[in-house]
């Protein structure tokens, strides 16, 4: 979040961070990777078998549960093929494991070269799925905010750094986007207008509506799981509080009433509690309060946190601790309970499959796999990026 957002509350100061050691939480169960062999896409275009057949290999390396080969024999063998017709193209994809069918499945998507990469993504996710039973992550889209136009822009790309598109042109500060389950929308703040307002806009036709435009800070808006609501943050009344709305605007409901300031906000999967950060206590913790209102409750008490994201299918929190001078991917239980830090970074954000985050470092993007500890940087020509928002899964 900017600094005129509550800088005590939502960072956006980046610092390197001498990685500490770590205590890992065991976020699901996972089996032992799968050895999978990838065939070349055959077809009629060379180009098209190449983007599909390097797209669905780096999808299956990224979810870190696959030892990916292409040749020799495998567990499991994939063999795809496709056909084009005019701007469409028909991929088929089959896989086999120790002989036997597993998986016939059919992906249609564009012929263009950038976009054709998004029918690999539909495979790739087909595949997760049957061969390791947990949704896969690859036809996600990830908001963020990038200098690369100048200026701090919201943009929307594939969730492997592909297929940017910059959402807005307001050429002033915007930021705290959080996009749709359905990665269909994105909220964010502006100051378009020349203070800070909130804006949900679509992502396919580019259409805005400015849901909240009250005299002080409106910021931090988060969608519900259902995508009807929003939580975010007012100073309408004085004090910067909790409050949910429609997320096309109006219905505004108060959620907290306290001396600090409230942000950061973040629904729980079934979207019956909101946990937010919060500076009552001095430096800004971890609280939890009911959607519809109530006491809050705090989850942790010590250090400088921020920022949480609730995990839609685990049930995690993450958040940023402040570690010396740069700071800390952390996670812990719902309840507060075995808090554990990853790596050095600021703002994660789960993805659908609730074991790989995406967070900013030095003004790059990374996804962590949190059952292995490992994380890659995204493409390196997106600009100085920072707060990253992570859809569900996209059908």
């Amino acid at each position: 979040m900017m600094k005129c957002f509550k800088p005590a509350l939502c960072l956006i100061l980046v610092s390197a961070l001498t990685l500490h050691a770590e205590s890992r939480l065991s976020v699901v169960k996972t089996a032992g990777k799968t050895s999978i062999t990838v065939n070349s896409f055959t077809g009629g275009n060379p180009q098209i078998a190449r983007i599909l057949t390097d797209t669905l290999i780096n999808d299956l390396n990224i979810n870190g549960k696959f030892d990916v080969k292409t040749l020799g024999n495998s567990e499991a063998i994939f063999t795809g093929s496709f056909t084009t017709s005019g701007n469409s193209v028909t991929a088929q994809g089959q896989v086999s494991v120790r002989g036997q069918n597993a998986l016939n499945e059919t992906a249609i998507g564009d012929a263009d070269p950038g976009k054709a990469r998004r029918i690999a993504h539909k495979l790739a996710d087909a595949i997760v799925q049957k061969l390791k039973n947990e949704p896969g992550i690859a036809s996600t889209r990830i908001a963020f905010v990038s200098k690369k136009s100048g200026s701090k822009e919201i943009y929307v790309m594939d969730y492997d750094g592909y297929n940017a598109v910059r959402l807005t042109n307001d050429r002033v500060i915007c930021g705290s986007p959080s996009i749709s389950k359905d990665g269909t929308k994105v909220a964010y703040t502006s100051y378009k207008s020349g203070y800070p307002d909130v804006y949900v806009q679509n992502i396919k036709g580019g259409t805005r509506t400015r849901v909240a435009a009250f005299g002080g800070l409106n910021s931090g808006a988060a969608f519900s799981p259902d995508g009807g609501e929003l939580a975010l943050t007012l100073s309408k009344d004085g004090n910067p509080e909790l409050y949910t709305c429609s997320a096309g605007g109006g219905g505004f409901s108060r959620l907290t009433e306290t001396r600090g300031a409230e942000a950061c906000p973040t629904w729980s999967p079934e979207g019956s509690k909101i946990a937010y950060a919060f500076d009552g206590p001095g430096l800004p913790q971890i609280y939890t309060i009911g959607s519809g209102g109530g006491t809050g409750r705090a989850l942790t008490s010590s250090g400088y946190n921020t920022e949480p994201s609730w995990a839609q299918v685990t049930g995690f929190i993450a958040f940023t601790r402040r570690a010396g001078d740069g700071f800390n991917i952390m996670a812990m239980n719902s309840d507060g309970s075995e808090v554990t830090t990853y790596t050095s970074g600021e703002r994660p954000s789960w993805a659908p499959d609730g074991r790989h985050l995406v967070f900013f470092k030095g003004g790059g993007l990374y996804v962590l796999d949190v059952s292995s500890g490992r994380s890659i940087q995204l493409r390196q020509d997106l600009g100085s990026c920072s707060e990253p928002s992570w859809s569900g899964a996209i059908q």
